[in-house]
Parts: structure tokens; sequence; C-alpha cells
């Protein structure tokens, strides 16, 4: 895969550009015979981990997919989320690589299964053991599908939102990601999870001597579709978009179903807004070096995206769809959001310049409070910053030294090494100023953060 390309207003994209960040589908259908009593054993058994090994002295691999069956809920099983202690004799004890759930139907005599599936293919991709992929991807090694230990990070990029589904310009994944591969990679996902369902599912069904009879068919509720470029500092280029794109509009557009929200995910600075019905754009700082743009289409009409006629009755609407369109759905789902995400980026190289977004003092009180999770810490905070244009670590506690890097983690401060410590970016010394030289609106202004604050929280 080439380098992530720059951010500029002159950017384009194609369909080769997109990955896939979140797929939510329904899978299915497996269908076998049990009698009510042995549904019940059915679906215990099949959530149960392995004690010891098996017979030829190799890991089990089974009992690794689901929690125990909730008394709840007797026809649904959650996938699991978290590390499984149980599992001693399996490479299978930390979580899936999937969320999500598998739901049972009754219909007389017959039970019929389907995975409600959420998947994350460039997390997937990140935790599979790195090695160059090369030659026919059918003789490729089996996907690994539960956590591992991922390789590092390029030197100097980490991840503002904690999250580890984006891919290091770093050999292998550099390597293993060229746009050729990708649609083999989301191959490799969907097919190993539906496999090693069929396989949990027949190990347990054969025990009661049935057999499982799987009826391909799938629909998709949400798929996310995301384009990264390489910028520096991301979060006052995110912040810098936020008002452009709150003007850009397309199509039908209807504010109540995706109303502009601006969040954060931990130090990632989030922006999203509806482009037309059933298609929304998420924009955010994903590392100190790279933002992501993201088109979110929750609307999706299969028909259309395979170019299949109306259907004529209900029994053609339900009627069974093989998993191979599943990768023609998606990639006519990238270049739909090529096109979309193309008309953004026309519609940015109509802005001259990037505008600074103004920040009051009040914003800025608030801003800081919002980073730091902590009122009292983020008033000391700017009462220093107010007093002295410089914050020298070795000056202040351990608390503030940490407070002051995360800080500098979400473009506040920068530390100046021929200074010695943090410094204010330029973005921030108006509203600095203006507490400065009116030490009792800053009073003011703390009471009203802290109220806006104490608002947000019970909203939320």
């Amino acid at each position: 895969m080439p380098p992530l390309p720059p951010f500029t207003f002159r950017s384009q994209v194609t369909a080769e550009h997109a990955r896939e960040d979140k797929i939510e589908i329904s899978l299915g259908k497996w269908v076998f015979n049990a009698s009510s009593s042995d549904f019940q054993e059915v679906r215990d058994y099949i959530s149960v981990a392995p004690i010891a090994f098996t017979e030829d002295n190799s890991n089990p691999t089974f009992g690794w997919i689901f929690n125990r069956p909730s008394f709840q809920n007797q026809m649904l099983l959650n996938i699991r989320t978290r590390r499984n202690p149980r599992i001693f004799y399996s490479d299978r004890t930390e979580a899936p690589l999937f969320s999500g759930e598998c739901r049972f139907q009754r219909d007389g005599d017959l039970i019929i299964a389907g995975l409600h599936l959420t998947l994350n293919p460039l997390r997937f991709i990140r935790h599979q053991v790195q090695h160059v992929l090369t030659g026919d991807p059918d003789a490729w090694p089996n996907p690994q599908l539960n956590e591992s230990e991922v390789l590092g990070n390029a030197e100097g990029e980490y991840s503002l939102d904690g999250e580890d589904n984006w891919l290091p310009m770093t050999p292998p994944y550099f390597d293993n990601n060229f746009p050729a591969m990708w649609p083999q990679h989301i191959k490799r996902y969907i097919e190993g999870v539906g496999e090693a369902f069929r396989q949990e599912l027949a190990r347990v069904t054969s025990y009661f001597h049935q057999s499982v009879n799987c009826v391909e068919h799938f629909s998709f509720k949400k798929v996310e579709v995301a384009f990264e470029f390489r910028a520096r500092s991301t979060t006052s280029l995110v912040r810098n978009l936020i008002p452009i794109l709150k003007e850009f509009r397309g199509g039908d557009f209807d504010e109540k179903e995706h109303p502009p929200t601006e969040c954060r995910r931990k130090h990632s600075l989030s922006f999203l807004i509806g482009l037309r019905s059933g298609i929304a754009l998420r924009l955010y700082a994903k590392t100190n070096r790279r933002i992501r743009f993201e088109l979110i289409f929750d609307d999706i009409n299969h028909r259309e995206l395979l170019g299949e006629p109306e259907p004529m009755s209900q029994a053609h609407i339900s009627q069974p769809r093989p998993w191979n369109q599943i990768y023609d759905c998606l990639a006519n789902l990238r270049t739909q959001a090529a096109t979309e995400m193309n008309a953004i980026l026309r519609f940015f190289r109509g802005q001259r310049r990037i505008q600074k977004s103004p920040i009051t003092p009040l914003a800025f009180i608030v801003h800081i409070s919002s980073v730091l999770q902590d009122t009292e810490l983020a008033a000391t905070i700017i009462e220093l910053l107010t007093e002295f244009p410089v914050l020298v670590r070795r000056d202040v506690s351990s608390e503030i030294q940490n407070a002051l890097q995360v800080l500098a983690e979400v473009e506040v401060l920068r530390f100046d090494r021929n200074r010695g410590g943090y410094v204010l970016r330029p973005f921030y010394h108006e509203p600095v100023a203006v507490l400065r030289s009116h030490p009792m609106q800053f009073l003011q202004l703390r009471t009203s953060a802290r109220q806006r604050r104490r608002i947000a929280a019970t909203d939320s």
C-alpha cells in the first residue's frame, strides 16, 4: 500500500483508497433438528470451554465464541467481548475479533440459528500473525479470529481515541494492505467467522446425532467506509474543518436523522453530520498523524447495490442470498463512498483557505476541563498558563506533569525544547490573554464552565 496521502483541499480519492472500518451484518441461516430438551443442552454445551487437551494432544478450539446462556433470553447467545480465563488449554483464551449475538428461532422441530455480527476489518488485520502474504489467497494461513499481541506503531505515531482499528505504516502491515488484497482480507474474515461458527455448531449437534444445514443468507444493517489522510496537528485540523462541514449539505438531508454532533473519544476530537438520507459523515483525529473520514451507510438497499430488479413478492424478498454477493455489495459501497468523499473534497476546494475557528475564554475553559475530566485540575492548569509563558516539568507536581502531557497530545500545548517546557499553541493565545487581563472574568467563567459540564453530564 502506498503511504497515506497528505490531506489538502486538492485531494481526491478512489474506491481503492477505501477501507471498511465497521460492518454490521446478519449471516445465516443454520438449520438443525432438536427437541425442546435437546435444544437447551445444545445451547448450554456450545458455550462450554475446554478443560483438557484433545485426544491427539492438540489445543482444543471449541467453546471460545459465546458467553454462557442468559436466563433472561433463552433464544439468544452473546459473543464474548472479554478474555475467558476458563479456557486453560487453548489459544482461544482472548476475546474474539468480532462481536454480536446468535439468535435462535423454532419452527416445529427445526431450530434456525442466525449470527448478527459487528465486524471490524481494520482491527482484524491488525491482529493477524504478521508475515507477508503472497501467492494464491486460498493458500494463505487460516485467519486469527481472537485478539493477539499486535506489532508496534510507526515511530512517533499513536492513537488518540485509544482504539487499535488502524494500520501503522510499517512492514508487514504496509506489505499486506495493497488495494488488490483488501477484498481478499474481507472474504477471509467473514468466511472465517462463518466457518468457525459452523464447526462449533456441528460439533455440538453431532453429539446429539444431528446434522446442520447452512442456507446462505445475509443482510447489512450498517457499513462504515473510511478514508485516511496524513496530517500534522490533527486535532487542530479537525477543529478547523468542522465549520466548513457544517455548511456542507446534499440531497434530501434530514437534520433530525443525524444532527451535527461534536464530541470527544478520549483525546480525539470527533464530528458527525448527516449528508443525506441513510448516509452520514464522521470526521475525527485518529492518531496524532492521521485524520479519518468515515462514510456511514445505515439504510442499505441490497437489490440496488447488486442491480437486481424490484421484488415481485414477499417470498422473493426473503429468498436465500449467497454470501459471495457480500463482496459485490461492499465493492459497490466503496465506490459510492468515494463519490461522496470527492463531493466533500470539491466543496473544500471552494474554500480559499481554512478559517481558524475563534474560541472564546469560556469555550477554552470547557475544553480543558473536558480533556482532563477534572475541573479543579483544569482550573489550576489555566491559572498557571495565565501566569507563566513556559511551564517547566520539574517545577510542577507529577499530577500536573501528566496533565501537561495530555494537553500536548490534544495539541493545546507543545513542548518547546529551546525553552525547556510546555507552551501554548498560537490558536489558544487569545483566550488566555483575555483571562490574564481580566482575572475576575476567569472566576466567573469557571463557575459557568462547571455548570455547563454538570448539565452535559446530566443529559448524557
